[in-house]
């Protein structure tokens, strides 16, 4: 009985130790376990931040490229109405000079009318003047009548 009772003392101890033994593993790998989640956890939260930090940059470069397309467009705009402007102010130029020839030429043109009807009526004068004196077919030493000028 006394072998009997030590056997299974022995056997307790060595159930004990085994016990022990597993326990110790088991808290082992549960704080290996425990520290690796740590871990991931402290990775998964930089890894937040840093994307974080990479989606604000982002909407910074974003927003910086929004105001200098404005920017740009608002300085494409001016360019073009300065440009209209200019162009308007060419073909407002434009227009004047071309309506102060077509002045200058129907002035010239009214000029011209007038001189050729002056001299058409001298012409017919000087005709009359010469059938007159083919008429008389007498010769004149006089002076010639003034309406005879042909200085014109």
């Amino acid at each position: 009985a006394e072998a009997r009772a030590r056997d299974a003392e022995s056997r307790a101890a060595a159930g004990l130790r085994e016990a022990q033994q597993s326990l110790a593993e088991r808290t082992q790998r549960v704080e290996a376990l425990e520290a690796e989640r740590e871990r991931v956890r402290a990775e998964a939260a930089r890894a937040r931040q840093e994307v974080d930090a990479r989606a604000a940059a982002a909407e910074a470069r974003a927003a910086d490229l929004e105001r200098r397309l404005a920017r740009v467009a608002e300085e494409r705009n001016a360019s073009e109405s300065r440009a209209l402007d200019s162009l308007r102010a060419a073909q407002g130029r434009f227009q004047e000079e071309l309506t102060r020839r077509e002045a200058a030429r129907a002035a010239e043109l009214e000029r011209l009318r007038g001189v050729v009807q002056e001299r058409a009526r001298r012409e017919r004068l000087l005709e009359i003047e010469v059938q007159r004196l083919r008429g008389s077919n007498v010769a004149v030493i006089a002076s010639p009548p003034a309406a005879t000028n042909v200085d014109g």
